[in-house]
């Protein structure tokens, strides 16, 4: 072998070779003891089972295997044992003090006669974990699945699906157990004569945690979980169908005073404890749903029995015999079994209730704190279950678990139908009350105390023509998880809701068309809208675009309501006055002008219509007059009245301008030389006789020319000055500029005019005498 045999460095058995080298050396008296062994692959034993040959058990009572096997989660294939007159008969044939885990016998067949298993025939001081048989065993006695007797040993974690065939002591897991079993499971056939169980044949110490799915038949001292106990069975449930003769039970055969009370004289007693039964149970006599017999010294508590108890005499739910025991605590279903929870004997605390009763959560916690209750589901409610399988076991365990406690849940019949009182349209249904009513339960045909409710509770519907009532669904519910909901109908009485149908008030001005006609319905329900009406109403007014100002009606006729008792309400159209805006013309005027005449303009009219349509027209008025000085004045409308136009006055303006005034500069001449002479300008304008001391500054003229200017033409320029009510117009004058004339020339010139004045004289004077002088 490859490795060192140590823990860290186990043995590799890779092959058949391999593993009958082991049994070579065991039975040569080599016991391996503290040595370690690791299986690396599954190992198929066909060629030790040729020509009549068969697997040589590793060790046996005289040489037993003392090392320790780890599978490593491989099988053994093919483990045929041929040896009808061997003890220790097995893969191993003893081992003690040795722990073999993680393995499993996948197939074969193994005959041997006493203390016969699959992993073992007998198991002393040792361990076995994890490990799993499905080969059928067969022998005389002591013939368990894993191991054909336990003495002081563990046997955790395995399970069988084998079936076994023989004659005493007969157990799914193991023959005799004389250590502790827990946490394994059997769903194999078990068929025997006597003390056979389907987890041990017989019990002398504890199993615990353990159940069977497998049928389990003998003669005598046959039980779902031990055919005999002498001393506890614990948390373990059967859902297998046990059968016999005599002293048969669900769990326990029969619950006797314990070896050590009998060998030592102890006050020990036996005990089947936290246990129940849900398979068929059926035989002779001394039968219970729990223990067969239940016996000297010995304790059944806390337990039920969930199935069918058949036979002819001593028959219990719970027991079928208690003599000098003690059963308290225990239930059994009363419609699967109809007689006494002990069939003779010492009367115990037992109780016959019904499925209904044992699928409460309150009946769960009268078992104890190792019973909890699995929520019902649309198909299945549950007995009660064991903790440590429900939430605490492996998948095998909790599905087997859930299966055991299963029961198919009942539809009741519903025998009457609750009466109801009626409804108005709209309301849910649930506001018709339900009174009365009654179902049984299909399978005994007894009463179910439960309630009647609507389906749809919060649902609404619509009245039924002629007779205005409707059958509507409903459902039985008992309140307890046996029972699904059962359905049926009942009729309600539905009456019309009121509604109210009222015109909306409407408005709109004169001239323009009529607006959109409209409902408002106050108490539909239901969802409902005017479209769920069978026909709908009608809405109309007299008024037209051409109505004049005032209120028309708005009314209401017509429609079908199937469901409603419908009230009109009219409404009102009202038409308002349409505006019309009224416009000055703006105006001018110049200062001191009578004002102008004053117009304005219309926009607004409607139906082709105009002023002529107005009661009265407005006027025109401003605050200027002929003296009003330059500026603007507002133009502002007033009066006008009209049966359909209210009036939009917008002010105008009149302008009062300036009027202009002329400012002429007055001419002048001067000599060169001179100084110039005063310049002047004359006004012309002035209106409502005023002259310049209206002036607000008055103007001034000027000219470029001065003393020195030569002769020429200067112009006169005016300036400046400013009134509130005038404008100026300035026209200029001219300054004009001469020579100058000597003294001399002067007197000449003046001699000279007067000679000349004086021959004119004398001339004229002698024209006048007729005569001429020259």
């Amino acid at each position: 072998w490859d490795g060192s045999g140590t823990a860290t460095s186990p043995y590799l058995i890779a092959d058949a070779t391999d593993l009958a080298k082991l049994a070579t050396d065991v039975n040569s008296g080599n016991d391996y003891a503290n040595t370690y062994f690791k299986l690396t692959s599954d190992i198929d034993l066909t060629a030790y089972n040729q020509d009549n040959n068969s697997w040589t058990p590793i060790g046996n009572d005289m040489t037993p295997f003392r090392g320790n096997l780890d599978g490593n989660s491989f099988v053994i294939k093919n483990l045929n044992i041929n040896m009808p007159s061997t003890t220790c008969v097995g893969l191993f044939g003893l081992i003690e003090i040795s722990i073999i885990k993680n393995l499993g016998i996948a197939s074969g067949i193994i005959n041997g006669d006493i203390t016969v298993g699959s992993i073992a025939g007998i198991n002393f001081l040792g361990t076995i974990e994890n490990c799993y048989n499905t080969c059928t065993i067969n022998g005389f006695t002591s013939l368990g699945g894993i191991a054909g007797a336990n003495y002081l040993g563990t046997i955790e974690n395995c399970h069988n699906t084998g079936s076994l065939n023989g004659t005493a002591a007969l157990g799914g897991i193991a023959g005799i157990n004389a250590g502790a079993i827990k946490n394994c499971y059997s769903l194999g056939t078990i068929n025997g004569f006597k003390s056979i169980g389907g987890i041990v044949g017989f019990n002398y110490t504890t199993i615990e945690n353990s159940y069977n799915s497998g049928a389990i038949s003998g003669d005598s001292i046959v039980g779902g979980i031990a055919g005999f106990n002498g001393d506890r069975v614990e948390n373990c449930f059967n859902c297998g169908n046990i059968s016999g003769n005599e002293n048969i039970g669900g769990v326990v055969g029969v619950n006797d005073e314990s070896i050590e009370s009998l060998i030592y004289g102890t006050d020990t007693i036996s005990i089947v404890r936290n246990c129940y039964n849900s398979g068929a149970i059926s035989g002779k006599e001394a039968l219970g749903g729990i223990v067969g017999g239940n016996y000297v010294a010995s304790l059944t508590e806390n337990c039920y029995n969930a199935g069918s108890v058949d036979g002819n005499s001593e028959v219990g739910g719970v027991a079928g015999v208690n003599y000098r025991g003690t059963v308290t605590n225990c239930y059994y279903n009363s419609e699967a079994f109809s007689g006494a929870g002990i069939g003779i004997g010492t009367v115990g605390t037992v109780q016959g209730k019904t499925t209904a009763e044992m699928t409460t959560t309150g009946f769960a916690a009268s078992l104890g704190s190792a019973f909890e209750k699995r929520a019902a589901d649309a198909d299945y409610c549950y007995y009660p279950e064991l903790k440590v399988f429900k939430t605490d076991g492996n998948s095998a365990a909790q599905t087997a678990s859930q299966i055991s406690t299963a029961v198919a849940r009942r539809t009741p019949i519903i025998t009457s139908i609750p009466s109801t009182t009626a409804i108005t349209y709209g309301q849910a249904i649930n506001s018709s009350a339900l009174s009365g009513g009654s179902a049984i339960d299909p399978a005994t045909g007894t009463a179910i105390t439960g309630s009647f409710s609507w389906n749809n509770p919060s649902s609404t519907f619509p009245t039924v023509a002629n007779s205005n009532s409707a059958d509507f669904a409903l459902t039985f519910t008992s309140g307890l998880d046996l029972y699904k909901p059962a359905s049926g109908t009942a009729k309600i009485t539905v009456n019309k809701a009121n509604l109210t149908a009222v015109a909306d008030n409407q408005f709109k001005t004169y001239g323009e068309n009529n607006p959109s006609l409209s409902i408002s319905y106050n108490g539909l329900v239901n969802n409902d809208s005017a479209a769920s009406f069978s026909s709908p109403p009608t809405i109309s007014t007299s008024a037209n675009s051409n109505s004049d100002v005032g209120t028309y009606p708005v009314t209401i006729s017509g429609g079908t309501f199937d469901n409603y008792n419908v009230t009109y309400i009219p409404g009102i159209l009202t038409v308002s006055k349409a505006t019309i805006t009224v416009t000055p013309d703006d105006k001018s005027k110049t200062y001191y002008d009578d004002n102008p005449s004053l117009s304005f303009q219309y926009s607004g009219f409607v139906n082709g219509e105009n002023e002529n349509v107005l009661s009265s027209k407005p006027s025109a008025s401003t605050t200027a007059d002929k003296l009003s000085d330059a500026g603007t004045y507002p133009i502002t409308l007033s009066g006008g009245s009209s049966d359909n136009y209210t009036f939009n006055y917008v002010s105008g303006v009149l302008t009062v301008n300036k009027a202009t005034l002329t400012i002429t500069a007055d001419d002048k001449v001067k000599t060169v030389g001179k100084d110039n002479p005063s310049l002047s300008f004359q006004y012309s304008g002035f209106l409502n006789g005023e002259d310049e001391s209206v002036l607000s500054s008055k103007p001034s003229a000027s000219t470029d020319a001065d003393k020195d200017s030569p002769v020429g033409s200067y112009s006169i320029t005016i300036s400046g000055g400013s009134a509130d009510n005038y404008t100026f117009d300035y026209v200029s004058g001219t300054l004009t500029v001469k020579k100058a004339f000597p003294i001399l020339w002067l007197i000449i010139g003046v001699i000279a005019i007067v000679v000349i004045a004086g021959a004119g004289a004398f001339i004229l004077l002698r024209k006048r005498r007729g005569k001429t002088t020259g």
